[in-house]
């Protein structure tokens, strides 16, 4: 239930004013005019339009706004852990600056000053950019519900990303890493550089994912040491991984030698039998094997890219390691890899040539 009061200005004039709840239940406020009438009117309107569930979209801050669209959309269309890194974001980012903001008066100068502001705080023009596309998937959410008539976020400009050099083991630095490392950790690193499996791909896997007869790896789940098991991200990381025999070879003698039983059948337990943490074990027992073969500290993530290069130098298919590395599609592989990729136009003029103008060629054309 509103009310109705009336304030006087200094120079004597009279006005009634109406308080009411709106749709978030947050008390507003609301000038009416000159006489009570006016103001029992406004009310009058106000309180029938929450009862129909009218809602005042002009007045929707950024913050209630942003919070549905966290519940309602994002909570059934993700992974916990996805949703997680969400709400931190904006809870972090995004709500600090705008969420005070209605959502209408938002626009392309107040978002590309908030890109000013984040990248000269010393945030990554990568991590600034998906602060952006954030805050352009909640616009785009309030354009089809009808609280805007279009997204801001499209007349903005990114922040340019510079290309990350890609750092990825020689064939040498595979052969000192593997000797290097501790029997215990042998199995699961040379799983990772033999097949190209992500951290949680390869922690996932149990042995019945192991198809020894047809030299076969399938993900079926990942792991993440704080949200347990969970299903690949998309369709395409769900798949089955060639593998070569000499893995193969490595992964039964692993399971014979395996003393300890994982309720779970896991492939690459820790101690207990329990699933591994990644982290535990890059501290562990990747840090410590780079350092013993007098390597440089590269990421575990770089043994996927290693695997990647070292398929591509044997002459690959380039839509047979999309498969391979479970990327959505072909121009992500293409995106993360096409740079090293050999040159095809190489003598292709000379290679033109030798088929257009070949001896054979030449006697069908009649011409001497």
């Amino acid at each position: 239930m509103g009310s109705i009061y009336s304030k006087t200005t200094s120079a004597g004039n009279k006005f009634y004013y109406c308080r009411f709840k709106d749709d978030h239940g947050r008390w507003r406020t609301k000038k009416a005019g000159r006489y009570r009438k006016d103001a029992e009117k406004l009310l009058k309107r106000y309180e029938r339009e929450m009862e129909l569930g009218i809602i005042d979209r002009s007045e929707t801050l950024f913050s209630d706004f942003s919070s549905r669209w966290l519940e309602q959309v994002v909570s059934i269309r993700v992974k916990q852990s996805t949703y997680d890194r969400y709400a931190s974001d904006l809870r972090v980012h995004l709500l600090p600056y705008f969420g005070a903001k209605r959502l209408k008066s938002i626009g392309p100068e107040q978002i590309q000053r908030f890109i000013k502001v984040k990248t000269d705080s010393g945030r990554s023009p990568r991590t600034v950019n998906t602060l952006v596309k954030m805050l352009g998937q909640i616009m785009k959410t309030a354009v089809r519900w009808g609280y805007l008539d279009s997204n801001p976020v499209d007349l903005v400009d990114r922040v340019k990303v510079k290309d990350k050099e890609m750092d990825f083991l020689s064939i040498d630095e595979v052969d000192r890493l593997l000797h290097a490392c501790a029997p215990r950790a042998y199995p699961l690193l040379a799983t990772a550089i033999m097949s190209g499996l992500r951290a949680g791909e390869l922690t996932g896997l149990k042995w019945c994912d192991f198809d020894q007869e047809r030299g076969v790896l399938f993900v079926r789940r990942i792991f993440h040491p704080d949200y347990g098991f969970q299903e690949p991200k998309t369709e395409r990381g769900r798949r089955s991984v060639s593998i070569s025999p000499q893995l193969v070879n490595i992964l039964q003698i692993h399971r014979s030698n395996t003393i300890y039983d994982s309720s779970d059948d896991l492939m690459f337990p820790n101690l207990l039998g329990k699933p591994l943490d990644h982290h535990n074990f890059v501290r562990r027992e990747f840090h410590p094997a780079l350092d013993r073969a007098g390597m440089r500290r590269v990421r575990f993530h770089d043994l996927r890219h290693s695997y990647a290069a070292l398929m591509i130098s044997l002459g690959c298919n380039i839509k047979w390691l999309q498969r391979q590395m479970g990327h959505a599609s072909l121009t992500t592989t293409m995106d993360i890899y096409g740079h090293i990729l050999p040159e095809v136009d190489q003598d292709i003029g000379a290679r033109l040539d030798s088929v257009l103008f070949s001896p054979n060629v030449v006697a069908l054309s009649g011409r001497d």
